[in-house]
């Protein structure tokens, strides 16, 4: 899906596959699954919430656990969203990566 210039309103919007332009959302529930990309340029958000499925689901799951550990894991976790805040982060997708045999 390609949306521009809309606004969304208390609903639930599946992000995954889809394209955001100029977009207004209004306490609505961002559901990622991290099945396809998404792309939002120039969006505005009051209120609402993420929630995540699938692999998206997993992710935060394990860095949910991982964080909880306490000591060096939770300052791993720390340094993780430091480097997200920075825009400075080392993410790998499925496509970045290349499989020899």
């Amino acid at each position: 899906m390609i949306a521009q210039k809309q606004t969304y309103s208390n609903l639930t919007i599946h992000l995954d596959g889809s394209t955001f332009v100029g977009c207004h959302f209004v306490n609505c529930v961002l559901v990622y699954s991290a099945t396809l990309p998404v792309h939002m340029n120039g969006c505005s958000f009051e209120g609402g919430r993420f929630e995540f499925g699938g692999a998206a689901a997993n992710t935060v799951s394990f860095m949910t656990g991982f964080y909880q550990g306490g000591g060096q894991c939770k300052a791993l976790i720390e340094q993780t969203f430091e480097g997200i805040r920075q825009g400075q982060t080392k993410s790998r997708r499925v496509s970045d990566t290349s499989v020899t045999s």
